[in-house]
């Protein structure tokens, strides 16, 4: 990364989170339910806070992550 600011740190997400998440990815039952949440999903959906929060939430269950705040 070279000290690079990143996009998602700009959103205050944390390096930390972004890499577990990376290496959770690695893991193709994980990937496919990602795939299947995300499908269909479009850019006004991105647009929607609610729907967004809810595709968080979601997400993290997959992730096995637990959100607190804003993040």
């Amino acid at each position: 990364m070279g000290g690079a600011f990143m996009s998602y740190q700009q959103y205050g997400i944390d390096l930390a989170l972004v890499e577990r998440v990376k290496f959770k990815m690695k893991n193709l039952e994980i990937k496919e339910r990602m795939k299947m949440l995300l499908q269909g999903i479009t850019k006004a959906n991105l647009q929607n806070r609610g729907k967004v929060t809810r595709l968080l939430g979601v997400a993290a269950g997959i992730f096995g992550e637990k959100l607190v705040g804003v993040k």
